[in-house]
């Protein structure tokens, strides 16, 4: 007999509150959400804690990620503690031995942690950041130029062979 809240592996549950261990989950929505040793490719909730799991894309309200992975995950707060998070948005984004892609927000405290690009009103803590706003602002820049001057010789080289 199932316990209650219990889920099974490729469904989709709308829900109180979900609480999944070893197993896969689509599409979940619910006021709460533990995923343990499992995962899931979407998540709305108030809260969700991922831990040694995986997650696409999660948007709560309070996200906790702990030895897990994940793509997106946006939330008032967000606590990510010896992940790797591809995306993190929040007005709070707590950040401890964490490699992420892109991280926007606030406010970030971090410790030990690194990212591509962060962006940021205050950040509190030791963070690794390869590009924050005004390197990210030179990169667009020099992308653009890059890709302008491509377009242009693969304009004239054609109007020669013409």
């Amino acid at each position: 007999m199932d316990e209650p809240g219990a889920v099974h592996s490729g469904e989709t549950h709308v829900t109180d509150q979900i609480d999944l261990r070893a197993g896969a989950i689509d599409v979940v929505e619910a006021e709460k959400v533990t995923i343990s040793q499992g995962g899931a490719y979407q998540i709305a909730a108030s809260e969700v804690v991922l831990s040694q799991g995986a997650a696409g894309i999660v948007e709560a309200d309070t996200a906790m990620i702990q030895d897990a992975i994940a793509l997106s995950v946006r939330g008032d707060v967000v606590s990510a503690e010896s992940s790797t998070v591809a995306l993190a948005v929040g007005e709070d984004v707590l950040l401890n031995d964490v490699r992420a892609g892109v991280v926007l927000a606030d406010s970030v405290k971090a410790e030990r942690s690194s990212t591509v690009v962060l962006i940021s009103r205050e950040v509190h803590g030791s963070v690794e950041t390869v590009l924050d706003a005004r390197g990210a602002a030179l990169a667009g820049i020099v992308a653009g130029v890059a890709v302008g001057i491509v377009l242009l010789a693969g304009n004239l080289l054609s109007r020669r062979t013409d």
